[in-house]
């Protein structure tokens, strides 16, 4: 678990691992620039049923790998995958969630925006795609921390990442700014954005919200008619939500995009569903005899 928000950043700047059971502390790592107010995120790259990482951003804008991949926990180590410029821009509230590209490749995708002032008109923030380079079992990654100058500038491009280790969108509204994690799904990046009200009014105080939908890797418009962008109107948006549904006379799948903006709004985004994907009606533990 993180150690949660601390505004003097004195203290939270940190992660715990603890026994479920009894909660005594396997092990934690108290390095970090800022607090970390963002739940971790933990991947079993390997597909052997135990986390091999976990990923944590601090409000400094930075991106912590923890690597947990040894049975012993003396070869446990912590490193940046992502390191902030100084001065540090952006802060990381949300989770970060990660997926696999066609090549196996292991992604990271995260945003950043200041929760405890959503309102705040002068951020500039980012969203990221980083490709891991350091493999699960390695002993160090110190040689695989990045920067923006490691990353494509995707804000107005696109395209496969052949140079850069990932990319990065700039929000471009006003105080634009990543509340909730992102969501990938059939090679498409998910997520919204907040952009607040530029009206003095104070009967006016609300914003706007902003679908996005990139691909995975290349950061191209996803949407049926090739742009990157949808606006949700009034409100501050929740993380999109995809659901999947099989029609009762034809028996194929399809698939819709939800968000919550204050009511729960289907924007008519349909993702990609993968013809190898199929609904398991049921299933059985074959080790388990009948």
């Amino acid at each position: 678990m993180s150690g949660g928000y601390d505004s003097a950043h004195k203290t939270g700047n940190s992660i715990y691992m603890v026994n479920a059971e009894d909660g005594t502390n396997i092990k934690s790592y108290t390095s970090m620039d800022k607090s970390a107010p963002a739940p971790p995120y933990a991947v079993d790259i390997n597909f052997d049923g135990f986390i091999d990482r976990i990923y944590l951003g601090d409000l400094a804008g930075n991106m912590y790998r923890f690597s947990v991949h040894d049975n012993n926990t003396v070869n446990w180590f912590d490193s940046k995958l992502f390191d902030s410029p100084s001065p540090k821009l952006g802060l990381i509230y949300t989770q970060a969630v990660g997926s696999f590209d066609a090549e196996n490749n292991f992604w990271i995708y995260f945003g950043t925006g200041d929760k405890s002032d959503p309102t705040a008109a002068n951020a500039q923030e980012n969203f990221f795609a980083i490709k891991e380079g350091c493999p699960y079992d390695e002993s160090s990654c110190t040689s695989h921390i990045y920067s923006f100058n490691d990353l494509g500038n995707y804000t107005s491009a696109s395209g496969e990442v052949t140079d850069k280790e990932g990319w990065y969108i700039n929000m471009t509204g006003q105080g634009e700014k990543i509340l909730s994690p992102p969501t990938v799904f059939g090679g498409v990046v998910y997520f919204t954005s907040y952009t607040p009200s530029q009206s003095p009014d104070p009967c006016e105080a609300g914003g706007s919200s902003t679908l996005y939908a990139v691909g995975y890797t290349s950061g191209a418009g996803k949407l049926s008619d090739g742009s990157r962008t949808l606006s949700l109107g009034d409100g501050m948006a929740s993380a999109p939500i995809i659901s999947i549904s099989r029609d009762s006379s034809t028996a194929e799948l399809s698939g819709s995009v939800f968000v919550t903006c204050g009511v729960l709004k289907n924007p008519n985004v349909n993702p990609n569903i993968d013809s190898s994907l199929v609904d398991y009606i049921s299933w059985k533990d074959m080790r388990i005899g009948e």
